[in-house]
């Protein structure tokens, strides 16, 4: 990773990399940067391949990260986490910054089991967090506080036809509310701020099998 917040594998430039989540690509047009359509526990595992790459791949010369999310089985199981946060929590930069004294709770869940054992299983996930960040603006003595309200959902259903062959589809929903909300901090006042809403869906279908006998 680079210093700047984006990522560099294998010393390729940032939007060199190609990103994706259950085999769909999760690259934004600005760096080539992944979009975080995810839900942190609900990932099962995480590839990332430099070289050696499948040719239904392509676009990239520095890495393929490819995120798998759970699928259910046999049991029923899930999870459930808090993480917590506070923009006061952190030391002021020597700019004397001001930082918004809130809690900042982040909820995830997972559940996930059996339709029909053997044969049919689902998933869910889900991630909500309301998080107030305090900014300022670079010419005036402006500050306000920024409330983002996110919500991402996961459904994924596993469908065994046999020992041979599975179909796996997946859906998830992520939707974004930010209030007070400025493309940059070169604003003089409070008219410029707006309200954001920034919605986001990923579907995907995936089918794995062999054909003929052995």
């Amino acid at each position: 990773a680079s210093g700047l917040g984006v990522v560099s594998i294998a010393g390729a430039p940032s939007y060199e990399n190609l990103f994706l989540m259950n085999g769909v690509v999760l690259n934004e047009n600005l760096r080539g940067q992944a979009i975080s359509a995810y839900i942190e526990d609900a990932i099962e595992e995480t590839p990332v391949v430099t070289s050696g790459v499948s040719a239904e791949f392509g676009r990239f010369s520095g890495g393929m990260v490819n995120a798998i999310t759970k699928s259910g089985g046999n049991d029923f199981s899930g999870t459930f986490r808090t993480t917590l946060e506070n923009d006061d929590w952190r030391t002021r930069t020597p700019l004397n910054e001001t930082k918004a004294d809130q809690l900042i709770p982040t909820y995830e869940y997972t559940f996930g089991g059996p339709v029909l054992k053997d044969r049919i299983w689902f998933f869910t996930a889900g991630r909500f967090v309301e998080e107030t960040r305090a900014f300022d603006a670079q010419y005036t003595d402006l500050s306000w506080e920024r409330v983002r309200d996110e919500k991402r959902y996961e459904g994924k259903a596993t469908y065994a036809i046999d020992a041979s062959h599975t179909v796996r589809g997946s859906y998830l929903y992520k939707k974004a509310v930010t209030e007070n909300d400025a493309s940059n901090a070169n604003i003089f006042d409070a008219a410029s701020l707006t309200t954001r809403e920034d919605p986001e869906k990923l579907m995907s279908l995936n089918y794995n099998g062999i054909f003929g006998s052995g």
